[in-house]
């Protein structure tokens, strides 16, 4: 979904720019031009699953 959203449309619909301005401004944002490097930009999702009560049934 993300590999289609940003090659295809170059949208980001899951506002990645506003989070990576209020962490890294002085590092990227004086350097470079989200709207224009959003396409090349490497995104990689991380995701853990946690499992609570395996095994418990509800009725």
């Amino acid at each position: 979904m993300l590999d289609i959203l940003q090659k295809q449309y170059n949208s980001d619909i899951l506002k990645l720019g506003l989070a990576m301005r209020g962490h890294h401004y002085a590092d990227y944002w004086r350097k470079h031009d989200w709207f224009k490097d959003f396409k090349q930009f490497p995104i990689e999702v991380k995701y853990t699953i946690k499992l609570r009560r395996l095994g418990m049934e509800m009725h």
